[in-house]
């Protein structure tokens, strides 16, 4: 598994994975895409990709799932108290790994929500 640690965002700024995720919105989310723009997609990314380093998720699947939740539920969805059980989810770093976290993150937000089920390129 592909594995994008924060030092090497910060060092290498990632624009290649930043772009790819700005396609990604593109592909999978176009209504949002084309009310946000290409900008504003690539601002959603970079706070996605930091706060998914503040959660200590750094696999690519796990930060495109977090992204995804991002643009599903809002982009603080991490921290916004309507959406407290994917707080509780990220914090559960001593019994689960990031994969596991946001696997269940993301589950829970199909769940909830029943909007759509967005194909995951691994």
């Amino acid at each position: 598994m592909f594995v994008i640690r924060s030092e090497q965002i910060g060092a290498l700024g990632m624009p290649a994975f930043e772009r790819e995720m700005v396609q990604h919105i593109a592909r999978y989310f176009p209504e949002r895409f084309l009310m946000m723009e290409e900008p504003a997609a690539m601002e959603v990314v970079r706070m996605s990709i930091a706060r998914c380093a503040e959660h200590n998720v750094e696999a690519r699947r796990d930060v495109c799932l977090f992204l995804n939740c991002a643009l599903v539920l809002g982009s603080g969805f991490a921290s916004d108290p309507k959406f407290s059980w994917a707080a509780e989810l990220l914090a559960m770093s001593g019994t689960k790994d990031a994969s596991e976290r946001m696997t269940a993150v993301r589950d829970r937000m199909l769940r909830q929500t029943e909007v759509f089920h967005v194909e995951i390129d691994d």
